[in-house]
């Protein structure tokens, strides 16, 4: 029987994102069934609209990648009108293991609480568990809760007051990359900055969409 390639792009219209949510949130849980999690690292993508007449969408900040700032002569945008997607991840599989779908004018930190909540509620944390961030992390409030979880904290500086910007001496800090990697792999192999709806129920189901098949490479 052949399949119309369609389809998928109906059913993703017409479903909820609930239910993507749910899907993926079975498949990630069951990879790490009998597993400890001890590196996390946290961050965020950003997820252009498709119109800007998007209701839902917002004017957030954005960090340029290497390449954009080299080619603009240090002088790339650092504006974007649309989603982020703020997420959790084991920095030693690769794999994202939490998410928040937001505006895109929504702080990074402000998310902190809720992805760690779930990460905890989720997932075996091991003892010895560091959590891995750049400096958009830089809070006291988060270094506190981080604390009383028992997870050390290896988090760039950002130089406020008379402090110079510092990053961590952890030799482990370097993992913090494996978020960057999953946000490259998710645009450049599944798609996820070719957003192509409007509006955050179906911006939130392509979202979710991508990350599914994200896992696919991946079978158990």
């Amino acid at each position: 029987m052949r399949i119309d390639p369609s389809t998928f792009s109906k059913v993703r219209e017409r479903a909820y994102p609930r239910i993507f949510q749910e899907i993926y949130n079975w498949i990630i849980q069951d990879r790490f069934k009998g597993k400890q999690i001890k590196l996390v690292a946290q961050d965020s993508s950003e997820i252009p609209a498709r119109s800007k007449f998007d209701k839902d969408a917002r004017w957030g900040h954005r960090t340029p990648s290497k390449r954009e700032q080299e080619d603009a002569n240090g002088n790339a945008n650092d504006m974007f009108f649309g989603y982020k997607l703020h997420a959790i991840a084991d920095a030693e599989n690769e794999l994202p293991i939490g998410f928040f779908i937001a505006p895109g004018n929504r702080h990074d930190s402000v998310f902190f609480h809720g992805l760690l909540n779930e990460v905890k509620n989720r997932f075996r944390i091991a003892f010895s568990t560091k959590f891995l961030a750049d400096s958009g992390y830089d809070a006291t409030h988060i270094y506190k809760e981080l604390h009383y979880e028992n997870i050390k904290a290896v988090i760039a500086t950002n130089g406020r007051g008379h402090r110079e910007s510092e990053t961590p001496k952890d030799p482990e800090y370097g993992k913090r990359w494996s978020i960057e990697r999953i946000f490259s792999r998710l645009k450049g192999m599944f798609g996820l900055g070719n957003n192509r709806f409007i509006g955050m129920k179906k911006v939130s189901i392509h979202i979710y969409s991508c990350l599914i098949a994200y896992l696919m490479p991946y079978p158990k």
